[in-house]
């Protein structure tokens, strides 16, 4: 068996549960918070999720299925991007998981765990990437408010 790793980031964010799942699903805003990302799925279990958009210069379309989702408080999905070079078959596909917890009635953490990456180069990357992209869906969501 391949040895997998696994990241976890997370931050809080100056507002309601509401307000940051909004942010966090609605393709709209997601485009305001993650570099631009075109996202699609209709957030039913079992259909599919698709990021479109362009990174260091090429562009890119990843996709996977939403695998779990709870309104307002989680949702998973497998993902699978070609520029990892990897076959497209489902053991090359990580899981991300977003989860929202309250620190308080107008502050909420957001917790993102990505697991079954394939490298511990892939693993650090994550962890530089996802502190940044929280960092955005914070500015976001907090200069909304």
């Amino acid at each position: 068996m391949t040895k997998s790793f696994t990241s976890e980031s997370n931050i809080s964010i100056n507002a309601p549960r509401e307000v940051v799942w909004e942010a966090l699903t609605n393709p709209e805003q997601v485009k305001q918070w993650f570099f631009g990302t075109e996202l699609t799925t209709t957030w039913q279990l079992g259909d599919p999720i698709v990021f479109r958009g362009e990174w260091q210069g090429s562009t890119y379309e990843d996709k996977g299925t939403i695998v779990a989702i709870k309104q307002g408080e989680m949702f998973e999905y497998t993902h699978f991007s070609s520029r990892t070079g990897l076959p497209d078959v489902p053991e090359n596909y990580e899981q991300v998981a977003f989860y929202l917890s309250n620190d308080a009635p107008d502050s909420t953490t957001v917790t993102v765990k990505e697991s079954n990456l394939k490298t511990k180069e892939h693993r650090e990357t994550s962890l530089k990437l996802w502190p940044m992209i929280l960092g955005n869906l914070k500015n976001l969501v907090e200069q909304q408010g």
